[in-house]
């Protein structure tokens, strides 16, 4: 889902975040969560805290832009599946996932640990603080401000790698609803 500083047209794109970094996201109601920037090793990360799980996960994958003709816009949620599978999920899928910008995708357990991986190259990780803290320190991850996202900006589609859509969709029987109205934020 990489993002590119505008102007930066063709193969040299500067990304245009450079650092790692999280901090604690607070919404108006109270709640608390982690968001995390990793430009250093994302997938890395991710495998990281998915082995930390002791339970099974759905993944969400979120289709904000159709791939090809024919595709549903919408939301995407596979039969839960052990940890050890959403780290296979991501070994196959975990590029395209996170260098084209027209999906997000989530891991979500059921007592409410959940990753969500945003077109802004943002990881929310919601849950309890002893789950995630040990793999951002693990990770080095250094607090510190999120830097925000610039506008203007531009999203990079991988182009090349459309037919990995439609296989990652026929993974498993994926329950489909429509998109949320903040999907794609």
């Amino acid at each position: 889902m990489r993002l590119y500083r505008m102007g930066d047209e063709g193969p040299e794109q500067i990304p245009a975040f450079d650092r790692d970094s999280y901090e604690v996201f607070r919404y108006p109601d109270g709640t608390e969560c982690l968001v995390v920037r990793v430009v250093s090793d994302r997938l890395g990360f991710l495998r990281l805290l998915l082995g930390s799980l002791d339970q099974e996960v759905k993944i969400l994958y979120v289709l904000v832009q159709p791939i090809q003709e024919g595709e549903e816009p919408g939301r995407y949620l596979s039969p839960a599946v052990a940890p050890t599978n959403a780290i296979r999920f991501l070994d196959e899928f975990g590029d395209f996932l996170v260098e084209d910008a027209r999906h997000e995708f989530w891991f979500m357990t059921k007592d409410r640990h959940r990753i969500v991986c945003d077109i802004h190259d943002r990881i929310w990780l919601y849950g309890p603080p002893d789950w995630s803290m040990p793999c951002i320190e693990e990770f080095g991850i250094p607090n510190g401000i999120v830097e925000p996202i610039s506008f203007p900006h531009s999203h990079r589609y991988t182009f090349g790698e459309t037919e990995l859509s439609p296989r990652l969709r026929s993974l498993w029987e994926w329950h489909y609803s429509p998109l949320d109205d903040r999907d794609g934020e």
